[in-house]
């Protein structure tokens, strides 16, 4: 009856856990409702415009404290790493998605970079932080904060935008008075042999004509049967191919993996 006791008495082991919260909109998910319905509603539009702009997408998420969904992350960052990665933030293809992650209750705040960004964007997204979100965060103005990190992080994307698919390069080529008279000349070369060429190929071709028609030597026509089950008919081919513009947004914003980021405490 003892040892029966004592085994009901013993506290039972913590139960493991993560869940990650459920992010369903695509630019802000203030689930502490830190900003104010026009605020959400202002960042949300200019998140949007952002990634209607260069195609990268910024996603900002609030939540009480990383705790309540998970025991299993031994850090802060370490649980931003793998909820950047569970949600799929911007291109699976490209990876270059960002999200800014603020914790309330742990008084932390991360932006999280994708694996396309590389090791000089951390310090950069540092500044973002501790130059225009710390200061009002320490003053208890949360949602001010939040507002002008996500302007300097646009902002810091914009100016420094990546070079891939999502902010081509546009080559520009300049000619110069050298460059029109050499490209001239080089044209008047190509006319001049066209006009002399010409000629000839037209005298080649008649005197051809002449001496096939008087020596009978025409080229006779070739037949070449076909099975009739042989059907090779281009109508009938079928194609393996696909066009990535029928691929919807939701495809394209898929999973990856993070490349790094910066974090802050108040």
């Amino acid at each position: 009856m003892v040892a029966g006791l004592m085994l009901t008495l013993a506290p039972s082991p913590i139960q493991a856990y993560v869940r990650f919260p459920d992010l369903p909109d695509t630019y802000v998910n203030d689930l502490v409702k830190v900003l104010e319905a026009p605020q959400r509603e202002q960042v949300r539009s200019e998140l949007q415009a952002f990634h209607q702009h260069t195609n990268q997408q910024v996603l900002l998420v609030t939540i009480p404290s990383y705790r309540d969904y998970s025991n299993q992350h031994s850090s802060f960052e370490a649980f931003a790493t793998d909820l950047f990665n569970h949600r799929g933030v911007g291109s699976r293809w490209r990876n270059d998605g960002v999200m800014m992650l603020v914790a309330l209750g742990d008084r932390k705040v991360r932006i999280e970079l994708g694996s396309a960004y590389g090791s000089g964007w951390n310090p950069r997204m540092q500044t973002v932080i501790d130059r225009y979100m710390l200061p009002d965060f320490r003053r208890g103005q949360m949602a001010q904060g939040i507002m002008n990190g996500v302007r300097a992080l646009l902002n810091e994307l914009g100016t420094n935008q990546l070079t891939t698919a999502s902010s081509p390069v546009l080559l520009t080529y300049t000619s110069t008075a050298g460059g029109n008279i050499i490209t001239g000349i080089f044209i008047a070369i190509i006319l001049v042999g066209l006009i002399i060429l010409i000629p000839f190929i037209i005298i080649f071709a008649i005197v051809k004509f002449i001496f096939n028609f008087f020596s009978g030597n025409w080229p006779q026509p070739q037949y070449r049967s076909r099975p009739s089950y042989d059907n090779d008919d281009d109508r009938y081919r079928s194609s393996s191919s696909y066009d990535d513009s029928y691929w919807s947004r939701s495809d394209d914003e898929g999973g990856h993996s993070s490349g790094g980021g910066a974090s802050g405490s108040w």
